[in-house]
């Protein structure tokens, strides 16, 4: 089968009949009232990049009156969503894993059979999807959506074949783009170096465009 014909056999869905979800931790029930030896890392909203990235610097520690069951913390392979605008899904790998994951958020897993993490976290990111919750909400942006809503979102998928090939170059651009960015942060810090020497008179300004 070609990629464009692979594209024509498309296949409607109901969210929920293609994946299990499983809500986060209600956090008081869990939290200790002083420092324990059971200390996680916490997945809050601003951790949360709404192009669909865990920044691991905005993590906050969460200690836990006892272990907490691995139904709250994040693996591998599965999608993380979040319950308010703007509704961002990340998917979870290796270096995300063992994150507390709170009622924020609800936890997807996929029926593999029909679907794939990788492509399933890029759908739920995309505008036509976004469209439908947004609807759904009722334009309340500060109510939380429940999980019963997204299970009745409809989604068209492409078979399993294309699915990988549109996770791949997916995933190829967003390392792009990570190296691009980070280009980016060192060029701006090679000119704020520069800069701050010219001021100390350490170099000259020789060959530095001017108006004269």
């Amino acid at each position: 089968m070609t990629v464009q014909g692979a594209a024509k056999n498309t296949e409607e869905f109901l969210l929920g009949d293609i994946t299990r979800f499983r809500s986060g931790l209600v956090l008081r029930r869990k939290e200790a009232k002083e420092k324990t030896e059971f200390q996680y890392p916490l997945l809050t909203l601003q951790s949360m990049n709404p192009k669909g990235r865990i920044d691991h610097d905005s993590l906050k520690p969460f200690w836990a009156a006892e272990a907490l069951n691995p139904e709250y913390l994040t693996r591998p392979g599965e999608i993380v969503l979040r319950l308010t605008a703007p509704y961002t899904a990340v998917l979870i790998t290796e270096v995300t894993k063992g994150i507390v994951v709170s009622s924020n958020f609800i936890i997807i897993t996929c029926r593999e059979e029909k679907t794939i993490p990788e492509y399933l976290a890029w759908l739920l990111n995309t505008p036509c999807f976004k469209r439908q919750i947004y609807k759904a909400a009722s334009g309340n942006m500060l109510e939380a959506v429940t999980g019963a809503v997204f299970a009745k979102v409809r989604v068209t998928l492409p078979p399993l074949i294309l699915q990988q090939k549109i996770a791949r170059l997916k995933d190829l651009s967003q390392k792009e783009c990570e190296l691009l960015r980070r280009l980016a942060a060192e060029k701006e810090k090679l000119y704020r170096r520069t800069i701050d020497r010219i001021q100390r008179g350490e170099i000259s300004v020789r060959g530095v465009n001017n108006d004269q």
